[in-house]
């Protein structure tokens, strides 16, 4: 892989066949460490969009998808490729066509800003969900509510993520405190993230403090 010796998996690796921190492949779904990292790995995910989006101005990563997403031997989540990256401000940009096909937003091509990135995100989701749960991850496809509470949470998530009109689909600091508080054993991740400003003027949350950095989700900030 072109990013070791950083990451030397990838969450691609990891959707094909989970294994756990320690290294050992699982070949089922609902084991409960797959469970415990497929939730980590979703909140990581939010925390480092959520760090780009609110930025000023704010940068849009236009290819997200699972190659993108290096896991070192920690367990470590890192975005490895800011190719297709662009700042918001570049109206030409947030009407070109760059991403992945499987995970792009129907707004792409057009006019589109930051829940286009929202939506590919929720692609990713729904993959692991795959492996957390498949009975739940066939009601996603069917639109069908889960009876387990602590999934319908999780469901109602990804379904409003993977929302065809962008205005519908919650900012990456709301995805982030939602999944907060489905489980109380995140490794990292764990501040309230403050306010971010979408492009309507939605806010994601009340404005907290949060760590100064991402423990586990790095991003490079020389581009």
């Amino acid at each position: 892989m072109y990013y070791q010796p950083w990451a030397q998996r990838s969450l691609r690796g990891w959707l094909t066949i989970p294994f756990t921190e320690d290294g050992k492949q699982v070949a089922r779904n609902n084991h409960p460490e797959v469970m415990r990292i497929g939730h980590q790995f979703m909140r990581c995910e939010a925390a480092t969009l959520h760090g780009l989006h609110a930025r000023r101005p704010s940068i849009l990563l236009r290819d997200i998808n699972p190659d993108h997403f290096g896991i070192t031997d920690e367990g470590a989540l890192l975005f490895v490729d800011f190719g297709t990256a662009k700042l918001c401000t570049d109206s030409s940009v947030r009407k070109s066509y760059a991403a992945t096909e499987k995970y792009m937003a129907p707004e792409v091509g057009k006019r589109y800003s930051r829940p286009a990135d929202v939506f590919s995100l929720g692609g990713i989701f729904s993959e692991i969900l795959c492996w957390m749960s498949r009975t739940v991850a066939l009601k996603l496809l069917e639109r069908r509510q889960p009876s387990d509470g602590h999934f319908r949470i999780l469901f109602d998530l990804i379904i409003k993520m993977l929302s065809e009109n962008p205005h519908d689909r919650p900012l990456a600091g709301q995805v982030h405190n939602i999944l907060r508080t489905l489980r109380s054993d995140y490794m990292c991740c764990n501040e309230v993230l403050p306010d971010e400003e979408s492009d309507d003027g939605r806010s994601s949350s009340p404005v907290e403090k949060m760590g100064s950095d991402f423990e586990c989700c790095f991003t490079d900030d020389s581009m």
